[in-house]
């Protein structure tokens, strides 16, 4: 019976430790498409639109993104 729990405790953390990998992918893929629109929304400015001040909303909206996903990652740890 100690046994059988210690393997059912075994195969249960390492399936955690799969979903947490999956979870942890999917985030990633949710941060870096929400780059990629940041990105391409300033290519598609024409160059003339093109100043310090989107320059700053541009990286802005990187920052935003990346603290996101690094609160995200720090709260899975916890978890």
């Amino acid at each position: 019976m100690t046994a059988t729990l210690e393997a059912s405790t075994v195969v249960l953390t390492g399936m955690n430790r799969i979903v947490d990998t999956h979870e942890g992918y999917v985030a990633f893929v949710a941060a870096w498409a929400g780059l990629q629109v940041a990105v391409n929304d300033d290519r598609l400015l024409p160059e003339e639109r093109r100043d310090e001040e989107t320059r700053k909303l541009l990286v802005a909206r990187v920052n935003e993104v990346m603290k996101a996903d690094t609160e995200q990652w720090a709260s899975r740890r916890r978890a």
